[in-house]
C-alpha cells in the first residue's frame, strides 16, 4: 500500500518558484506588448506595410501546408478567407476604428471560425502535439497578423462627429486601443501605490 502524499517544505518551496516563474512571464509579455505598441504608434504606416506583406505571404504558406502536410482544405479556405477580412480592414481607415463598423464584426467572426477550424484540425491530427508547438504553429499561421492588428488599432469612437472622416484624432485621441488599456493598468496601480507608501517616495513614482 503506498504511502499518502504529503507536502514538505521543499514541495512548497517550489510551487513558489513557479508561480513566481509564471508572474514574471506575464509581467515581460506586457512590458513587451507596451513596447511594440508605442513602436507600432509611431510607425503606423510602416506597420500597416508590413502586415500587407504578412497577409499576401499566407495564400503561399497555406498552399504550402495543402500540398505537402495534407491539412484539410476546409481549414485552410477558411484561414485565407480571414486573412482576407484582416486586409479588407486595413483599406478601412486602419488604424482608426470604430468597434461596431462591419470590416470588424466581419473580421472578429472570421478569427473566431478559423480558430474553431484549427481547433478540429489539432485534435484529429496533432492530438499528442506539445504545448510549444501548437503555440508556434498558431502564431506563424492564424495569430500573427490579427495581434499586429490588435497592437496597432485605435478608436474612431472619439473622433468629433463634425470633423473630417478621414481625419486621425489628435493627443490623446492618437493613443492606440492596448496603450490606453495598459497606461490604465499603469495608472491604477500607481495610484494604489501612492496610498500604500510613504509621502516622500510620490516624487519617485512620477
Amino acid at each position: 500500500m503506498m504511502a499518502p502524499w504529503t507536502i514538505s517544505a521543499s514541495d512548497v518551496t517550489a510551487f513558489l518558484g513557479g508561480y513566481l516563474i509564471v508572474l514574471f512571464v506575464a509581467l515581460s509579455v506586457a512590458v513587451g506588448i507596451f513596447y511594440l505598441a508605442e513602436l507600432v504608434e509611431e510607425h503606423t504606416r510602416l506597420t500597416i506595410q508590413i502586415t500587407k506583406y504578412a497577409i499576401g505571404a499566407t495564400p503561399a504558406l497555406h498552399a504550402v501546408l495543402l500540398i505537402v502536410d495534407r491539412l484539410p482544405l476546409v481549414t485552410m479556405l477558411v484561414s485565407v478567407t480571414a486573412q482576407g477580412t484582416y486586409f479588407r480592414l486595413l483599406k478601412s481607415n486602419f488604424p482608426f476604428v470604430s468597434s461596431l463598423s462591419e470590416p470588424v464584426l466581419t473580421s472578429l467572426c472570421a478569427f473566431a471560425t478559423s480558430q474553431y477550424c484549427w481547433y478540429g484540425t489539432f485534435t484529429t491530427r496533432w492530438a499528442d502535439a506539445p504545448v510549444d508547438f501548437s503555440i508556434g504553429f498558431m502564431i506563424v499561421v492564424s495569430w500573427l497578423v490579427p495581434l499586429t492588428l490588435l497592437i496597432s488599432v485605435s478608436s474612431a469612437d472619439a473622433v468629433l462627429p463634425h470633423g473630417a472622416p478621414s481625419a486621425a484624432p489628435s493627443g490623446s485621441q492618437r493613443r492606440g486601443v492596448v496603450l490606453q488599456v495598459l497606461d490604465a493598468g499603469r495608472n491604477f496601480f500607481k495610484a494604489k501605490a501612492k496610498r500604500a507608501l510613504p509621502q516622500t517616495m510620490h516624487q519617485r513614482l512620477d
